[in-house]
């Protein structure tokens, strides 16, 4: 798999000195060049290392020290500019006014704020987010209109973590929450199975309250000895993060912070290298919007052939609060983290999905299971979902595991 950071760049040399093409907008500012980094070995997503003096892992950073540019609203008619112009300016692809006026007005919100780009940094997380195969992890609406799906937007705002309850007093182990929106996955009712694949992009947060540290000193001792100064796990921390994936690739950290509190726009397409929409063009993108710092990111993956021939198939639409599964220490595969503590009546909304001929879709107009989240181990009831169409979910958690 290929992990590709978007950057803005100047669209020929005539435009580069803001001098006029004929048929051409100037491009939007550009931004420093900032390769993709992955380090080595993938970083554990619950086992966060050494803790800076702001209670977060090193690889995490918060928007305002990345660097980047401010991209001004746009002053010209918006249907002036060609997709390439606004691409280069840092937004997702412009919907069609006629097929997705839904989707045109969220846009049109998007392009008439003034945003601060900066370029995502590639953290790669010996975590995965996995398939509806089951409600073991899944809690939301899946869209399962007879047709494919190009493109999922969504809004969410990020929890604040809740302290341990006491609810479950044998809990030792720390807790994980995924906020995402994504396309594929799911179990299609109109046939064709369940698609292998999930292309999703969303925010996690992640904790160690006091309460849920062991209370065996010898544990703490031999999952943390003395000698071993990464190790945390025996130190309550909170953090949250934003993340891309195309399962069954394991997923990547983009190294920003994400506050409690923080208003999240988030769109997934498919396309090509250039960004445009197109279900065949062999590209995963991922763009997000943090409203309330200000920033935006753009970034890509491609198709995850390290575990065979993955085609995109856009049977279903997402949007899901998950609980992942890290990768197992002694056994084979993942296990799946307790669910973090969000509180109750979160909401995603905005909910839209296009399909490849552009048409906008949501709740209201096309069928949609939905999903809570229920344990296979206990059979606890773990996050609850109640689908409000056309466009919003409501989430209340209910228990760690």
């Amino acid at each position: 798999m290929t992990r590709v950071v978007s950057i803005g760049v100047a669209m020929g040399a005539c435009l580069a000195i803001f001098v006029g093409c004929a048929g051409d907008e100037e491009a939007g500012p550009t931004l420093p060049a900032v390769a993709a980094s992955s380090p080595s070995s993938p970083i554990s997503p619950i086992s966060p290392g050494s803790l800076g003096s702001n209670g977060r892992p090193a690889w995490l950073v918060d928007a305002d020290q990345m660097e980047g540019v401010t991209q001004p609203p746009l002053e010209k008619d918006p249907m002036s500019y060609t997709q390439k112009d606004l691409f280069s300016r840092g937004y997702p692809p412009r919907p069609d006014p006629q097929k997705d006026p839904n989707g045109y007005n969220r846009w049109m919100e998007i392009v008439s704020t003034p945003v601060k780009r900066v370029n995502p940094t590639h953290i790669h997380m010996n975590g995965i987010h996995g398939s509806s195969s089951t409600n073991n992890i899944w809690s939301g609406v899946e869209l399962d209109g007879n047709l494919q799906y190009a493109s999922a937007f969504g809004t969410w705002t990020m929890p604040t973590q809740n302290t341990y309850s006491g609810r479950q007093t044998s809990i030792s182990y720390p807790t994980d929450t995924s906020i995402w929106i994504g396309l594929d996955g799911g179990l299609s009712p109109f046939g064709g199975g369940q698609s292998p694949d999930v292309v999703q992009m969303g925010t996690d947060m992640v904790g160690l309250a006091a309460g849920q540290i062991p209370q065996y000193p010898l544990w703490c001792q031999w999952k943390c000895p003395p000698w071993n100064p990464h190790c945390v796990v025996c130190t309550p921390y909170f953090y949250n993060y934003a993340w891309v994936e195309w399962y069954p690739d394991t997923y990547d950290g983009l190294g920003v912070y994400i506050a409690a509190g923080d208003l999240i726009y988030s769109q997934v397409w498919i396309g090509d290298a250039e960004e445009n929409e197109n279900t065949a063009g062999g590209y995963a993108w991922f763009w997000m919007w943090d409203y309330t710092r200000g920033y935006s990111l753009t970034t890509s993956l491609t198709p995850p052939t390290d575990h065979g021939v993955y085609g995109f198939t856009g049977n279903t639409a997402e949007y899901i609060i998950e609980r992942p599964g890290v990768a197992c220490i002694f056994c084979s595969g993942y296990e799946i983290d307790p669910l973090a503590n969000f509180g109750t009546r979160k909401t995603i909304q905005g909910i839209n999905s296009r399909d490849s001929l552009g048409w906008g879709h949501d709740m209201g107009t096309d069928p949609f299971t939905s999903y809570n989240m229920v344990s296979d181990s206990t059979g606890h009831l773990l996050s609850l979902a109640t689908a409000v169409p056309p466009s919003t979910i409501y989430f209340s958690w209910q228990n760690y595991y």
